[in-house]
């Protein structure tokens, strides 16, 4: 998944690949990593995206795009949503001299 997040990553792409149903794949991935499929994957994406944002100039297009999402007004508010700043916002803060 770490390799992929540019791509769009299902839980039956991931369960085909591995030869087990989307279902049986779903109740083990949340059994053994704790949260959803969907939730996991959307959470290293946001946190690949704040590297991006953190450590180059790239733009939020390209950042959304590379961390799979292909609308960046959706990216934006997913990742307002996951870290309660938008894109621009939360670079903003590290540019000021911020942490989060």
């Amino acid at each position: 998944m770490q390799n992929e997040l540019n791509q769009q990553v299902t839980a039956a792409d991931i369960a085909s690949r591995v030869g087990i149903s989307r279902s049986y794949f779903s109740q083990c991935f949340k059994d053994i990593v704790g949260i959803t499929f969907n939730d996991y994957l959307r959470k290293i994406r946001i946190e690949k995206a704040k590297t991006y944002l953190i450590g180059t100039g790239k733009t939020v297009q390209w950042i959304a795009e590379n961390t799979g999402y292909m609308d960046e007004r959706y990216f934006s508010r997913i990742f307002r949503d996951q870290t309660g700043s938008l894109p621009s916002e939360f670079r903003k803060s590290f540019r000021d001299g911020g942490s989060r």
